[in-house]
């Protein structure tokens, strides 16, 4: 019976062990729960063994008023209780469902620190949690300067809080400052780009770091470029800030160079005969110009250039600059063909010195020829300013006199109703007048001078200049003594003495100083006309020296050009030849003029000749016409012949010029030679009649006396 009862233990186990073995293998889990069972029966007894309960996450720190998400792995549970307590409230519970071995539960805003924990029914419990709050990183205190370049002459411009876009000059420093609601971890501007719809992304530039200072920052730079730059904040555990302000948006504006330019004289041109050149020059800058060079330099007729000549002038920053420099080149001897060439540099009042120049511009020293016609327009002007002078000395002239007339008034009806206060009225319209017509006498015998100085610098640089002949060197000499005496030292002391009597005057010398005056104002208007006379003489003989010369030059340049024609007639030739016929043709506009000119002065013989030599300006140009169709059809011989002709017709006009000005000269002579002897006669009459009278007085009675 043993036997047989092992052998079915052993059937058994024999088929159990495979079994057993293969229920390990699928399920471990329940085999080791089983067999711990087996051979624990007081712990099975006492109730399975669960495992232990995961919670997250656990301590944790976060945004105050965030939501907070708890998860608790529960595995073989269907049940836990999550126990929790905030700072300043009750403890509370709440028993949450085990779902698939997980149990959820969200605190949806934690404003305050928070303790909790998860027990479960099979008397398993987490260890306590905690949960700190923070608040969040605000940063909306910052304040930005703007230190701007000195030179710009900007004030310091302040912001705070957002920034709005900024137009800033280069090198403009920005300094920022800056709290944050707690301690910083960093703060630094970084270049973003911007798009459509706001949204910013990262672009290459220069960041900004600022310097912290707990929960401050500062710092400061100078951008290179402009663009736009976003603010970054974070606290110490790297998180960004919840409120920051926003991008900071920069447009640099670079120094725009200064400009100037040179308004009068707008082109190249001659020099006026006192060597003195204004100029109107016109600069600005954004923000200053500095100063101003005039740069001068001689180039004289051979190409030689000489050293430059520089004039500054300090500006003072200012931003748009009207100058008005004076060129003056009398002292630098300056010889007929020499040019000078100059221009105006600027800086401005930047760091860098930025430079603006003009345009280069050219002053001629005008040819002789050139030279004396500008003489002779200027005495043309001189004279139409003694003409003005003496008109206006006329009229002045008479309103004395009529001056002098009512104050004589009022001597004529004291007889019948004399009357203290009317002679003192009078007296003070008397001594008004006085004032104002010695005022005037003044200004005019001023202006004489002037002029006499003019024509005493125009001698002087016509002189320098190789180009004034005997002649006009005579007749500027003989103007300039007689506008000496007209306004020199003698009339400016009659002036003077008149002056001095108006302080304590009565009535009848009163009347007196304006007869005199009125008399001086007469003398001064006679002598102006006298010198008007001699002016416009002075000026057709200067215009019959420059057209004679003119002629005779071009006579000269066409001769000259008919031999290169007869050589080699050319399209260049004919174009040439067409030049000196344009000059012939304007000399003919000069000899009508001449012409008029003294038919007006009553040289009717002189106004003869010009109009013969007219004549023969005109032919001349007529067959320099012919020439230039010659040279441009190839026909050499005929347009030299015809070059030859003219050459030859423009001498016979310069010597009718030349002898219809010596005529006029002889007439005047002989007119001075008449007016010699008409006055030396009258002296002698007067000298054989004051003999008779003489001799008549000796033993005359007192009737014979008186008749005498």
């Amino acid at each position: 019976k043993r036997q047989g009862l092992w052998r079915r233990i052993a059937g058994a186990g024999v088929v159990l062990v495979p079994i057993l073995v293969a229920l390990a293998v699928a399920s471990p889990d329940r085999a080791r729960v089983g067999w711990g069972g087996l051979l624990s029966p007081v712990s099975t007894w006492r109730g399975p063994s669960l495992p232990p309960l995961e919670v997250s996450p656990g301590d944790v720190e976060l945004v105050r008023g965030a939501p907070l998400d708890v998860r608790i792995a529960a595995a073989a549970r269907d049940s836990v209780t999550l126990r929790w307590q905030s700072a300043g409230d009750v403890a509370r519970t709440r028993m949450l469902p085990v779902v698939d071995g997980v149990a959820d539960h969200r605190f949806d805003a934690v404003t305050a620190d928070m303790v909790y924990r998860v027990e479960a029914p099979d008397g398993a419990r987490s260890e306590d949690f905690t949960v700190t709050p923070r608040d969040p990183l605000f940063v909306s205190d910052v304040q930005v300067r703007l230190l701007f370049p000195p030179h710009t002459g900007r004030l310091e411009e302040e912001y705070r809080g957002d920034v709005p876009s900024l137009r800033i000059p280069v090198g403009t420093r920005i300094l920022v400052e800056g709290h944050g609601s707690r301690p910083l971890g960093s703060a630094s501007l970084m270049p973003v780009s911007v798009d459509s719809l706001g949204v910013e992304s990262p672009r290459a530039g220069e960041s900004v770091e600022f310097t912290l200072d707990g929960a401050g920052f500062s710092g400061g730079w100078a951008p290179r470029r402009g663009g736009v730059w976003s603010w970054r904040f974070t606290d110490g555990n790297g998180e960004a800030a919840e409120l920051r302000p926003g991008p900071l948006e920069l447009a640099l504006i670079a120094d725009g160079a200064p400009t100037v330019a040179i308004t009068f004289p707008s082109a190249d041109t001659l020099l006026p005969l006192n060597l003195r050149q204004p100029l109107v020059v016109q600069a600005s800058d954004d923000y200053g110009v500095a100063w101003m060079e005039l740069v001068a330099w001689r180039v004289t007729a051979l190409g030689e250039a000489r050293e430059p000549v520089t004039q500054r002038l300090d500006l003072g920053d200012s931003r748009v600059v009207l100058a008005r420099p004076l060129m003056d080149l009398s002292s630098w001897g300056l010889l007929p063909g020499d040019e000078v060439r100059y221009f105006v540099r600027v800086i401005d009042n930047a760091p860098s010195g930025q430079e603006a120049r003009s345009a280069e511009h050219v002053l001629r020293m005008p040819e002789a020829s050139a030279l004396q016609r500008e003489a002779q327009s200027r005495l043309d002007e001189a004279a139409d300013e003694l003409a003005a002078l003496a008109e206006e000395t006329r009229r002045s002239a008479e309103e004395t006199r009529e001056l002098e007339q009512r104050a004589r008034a009022p001597d004529r009806s004291a007889e019948e109703t004399p009357s203290r206060s009317g002679d003192e009225s009078v007296a003070f319209e008397e001594r008004e007048g006085l004032d104002a017509a010695l005022e005037e006498q003044r200004e005019r015998a001023a202006q004489v001078d002037s002029l006499r100085q003019e024509l005493g610098q125009m001698s002087e640089t016509l002189s320098e200049a190789g180009a004034q002949d005997e002649g006009l060197r005579r007749d500027l000499a003989d103007l300039q003594d007689l506008l000496e005496e007209l306004a020199g030292p003698e009339m400016q002391a009659r002036l003077d003495e008149l002056a001095e009597r108006m302080n304590d005057l009565d009535r009848r010398e009163a009347q007196e100083a304006l007869d005199d005056l009125a008399s001086e104002e007469e003398e001064f208007r006679e002598r102006l006309e006298e010198a008007l006379e001699r002016m416009k003489r002075a000026a057709a003989q200067q215009d019959f020296r420059s057209t004679t010369q003119e002629a005779e030059e071009l006579a000269e340049q066409e001769r000259a050009l008919a031999e290169a024609m007869r050589e080699e007639p050319s399209e260049e030739r004919a174009e040439q030849q067409e030049a000196l016929q344009a000059e012939a043709e304007a000399m003919d506009e000069s000899m009508e003029a001449l012409a008029e000119r003294l038919r007006e002065l009553g040289e009717d013989q002189a106004a003869d000749g010009v109009e013969q030599a007219r004549a023969e300006a005109q032919d001349a140009a007529q067959t320099m016409s012919e020439a230039a169709q010659s040279a441009r059809s190839g026909e050499a011989q005929q347009a030299g012949e015809q070059g030859e002709q003219a050459a030859s017709a423009m001498d016979e006009a310069a010597r009718e010029m030349m002898e219809a000005q010596q005529r006029m000269m002889q007439e005047r002579a002989e007119a001075f030679r008449q007016a010699l002897e008409q006055t030396s006669q009258d002296a002698l009459s007067l000298a054989r009649r004051q003999a008779e009278i003489r001799e008549g007085m000796q033993g005359a009675n007192p009737e014979a006396m008186a008749q005498l």
